[in-house]
C-alpha cells in the first residue's frame, strides 16, 4: 500500500512536516520539561493526549501563524530524541567533549 496523496499530490506524511523555527524548538524543549512530572500531561508510556494538545495549544498560542498540529510535535519530538542520542554517542567516545558555547561536539586533540 502506498502512501495517500491529497488533492495537490503531497503526501500526508509531507503535508504534516513543519518547518521549525528556534524559538519554537526552544519553546516545545522547555513546554515538555514543565510537562515531565505532572501527571495529567505524562503517562506511563509517554504523552498523554491532552499534554500533546496542551503542546500545540501553547505553542500556536505563541507563534500564530504556525498552525502546529499533535502529529508534527510528536515527529519533532522523535527527531530531537534520534539527534540527542547521536550527540550523546560522540561525545562519549573518547577524543570528543561537548562545548557549551558553540554547542557541539569538538576534538580534544
Amino acid at each position: 500500500m502506498g502512501k495517500q496523496q491529497d488533492g495537490n499530490g503531497e503526501t500526508k506524511e509531507k503535508k504534516n512536516r513543519a518547518s521549525w523555527t528556534t524559538a519554537q524548538l526552544d519553546l516545545l524543549v522547555s513546554v515538555m520539561k514543565e510537562y515531565a512530572d505532572a501527571a495529567k500531561f505524562r503517562g506511563q508510556n509517554g504523552w498523554t493526549k491532552e499534554g500533546w494538545k496542551s503542546m500545540a495549544t501553547r505553542l500556536n498560542n505563541r507563534f500564530l501563524r504556525a498552525n502546529f498540529i499533535v502529529d508534527q510535535l510528536k515527529f519533532r519530538e522523535q527527531r530531537l530524541k534520534k539527534e540527542y542520542f547521536i550527540v550523546k554517542s560522540i561525545i562519549e567516545k573518547s577524543d570528543f567533549s561537548f562545548d557549551p558555547i558553540t554547542k557541539m561536539p569538538t576534538t580534544m586533540g
